[in-house]
């Protein structure tokens, strides 16, 4: 659970942003902190008619070579005509710096801002135009080298992170008893020939793609960076047009997107199951978060409706 334990994210001050963009020559600026993000610490930066975003990552979550390796996927991307924000260089010409506080090592990074919104309604422009980018980004993620270790392996079976940790249910309506013991007795055997590729994982109009004038201006937040099949990357995007608009959007999207990058007949098996899947751990995630039984309601309804039909 390091992802949502609190005490490893970065708390700013004046004086630790302060010293974390003299790295960068920046020593006049304005800031004010972000807070959408589960695990990292974001901050909006204000600098002589410059306007930046400067991460600090959680602590004893990701290698510096993760890191590296993430930024240097975003540059790939980039090259490649997916709108990324840039990442900027310190004084010595490094893409991740850092900064000690009593005896913690932050590890930072500082780019570009994409002025817009990053939550924001899924109109028929925005669902062809992102389904487009993210068939896009996947062809590139299967085509794309880098000396690491590739951790498919790892990738064997979906089954729900969040719902274990729920604890105390016997307050809540049987309704919402039931769903959590779905959610955590819930797994999925991955086909291993699936395709693979390094994926987002996490590409959504609920916080990482920015848009303005109903266009898609970038594409943020890597931190779920992964080699893995990439139906799971496309399942999670499915999932989420469907909760926000209905199964007709969400077949729109395949659409858009097949027209891109055909679907294989494994793939589209998977669908459903890793749509399902996804429900249930946003659904768990949430009521972990907020303890608000009414935030289950729109995941009641999707796992109705998926499990009404047998192929999409």
């Amino acid at each position: 659970m390091n992802k949502l334990c609190s005490k490893n994210k970065f708390n700013p001050t004046k004086e630790s942003i302060s010293l974390a963009l003299q790295q960068y020559r920046i020593f006049d600026f304005d800031f004010r902190p972000i807070t959408k993000g589960i695990a990292n610490t974001t901050i909006y930066i204000r600098s002589k008619n410059k306007e930046l975003i400067l991460r600090f990552y959680a602590q004893h979550r990701k290698t510096d070579e993760d890191i590296i390796f993430e930024l240097n996927f975003q540059n790939y991307l980039r090259e490649n005509e997916i709108p990324i924000p840039k990442i900027y260089t310190s004084i010595n010409g490094d893409q991740l710096t850092f900064l000690v506080i009593n005896r913690k090592k932050w590890q930072i990074v500082l780019m570009e801002f994409i002025s817009g919104t990053s939550k924001t309604d899924h109109t028929p422009e925005l669902i062809k135009e992102l389904s487009l980018l993210q068939a896009r980004m996947h062809i590139l993620g299967t085509r794309f080298s880098y000396p690491l270790k590739r951790e498919g392996k790892s990738w064997k079976k979906l089954e729900d992170y969040y719902a274990i940790y729920i604890k105390n249910t016997h307050g809540h309506p049987k309704t919402v008893r039931d769903f959590i013991i779905r959610a955590k007795n819930f797994t999925y055997p991955l086909d291993q020939k699936l395709p693979f590729g390094y994926n987002h994982l996490d590409l959504d109009l609920d916080g990482n793609v920015i848009v303005k004038n109903n266009r898609i201006k970038g594409i943020v937040d890597f931190d779920d960076l992964s080699y893995s099949p990439i139906s799971v990357c496309l399942g999670y995007s499915l999932w989420n047009v469907l909760h926000d608009e209905n199964m007709r959007s969400m077949k729109k999207y395949l659409k858009y997107y097949e027209s891109i990058r055909p679907l294989e007949e494994s793939e589209r098996l998977a669908l459903l199951k890793i749509i399902l899947f996804r429900n249930y751990e946003i659904g768990a995630l949430r009521l972990y978060k907020t303890g608000d039984i009414s935030c289950l309601k729109r995941p009641f309804e999707i796992e109705k409706e998926i499990n009404s039909i047998q192929m999409i």
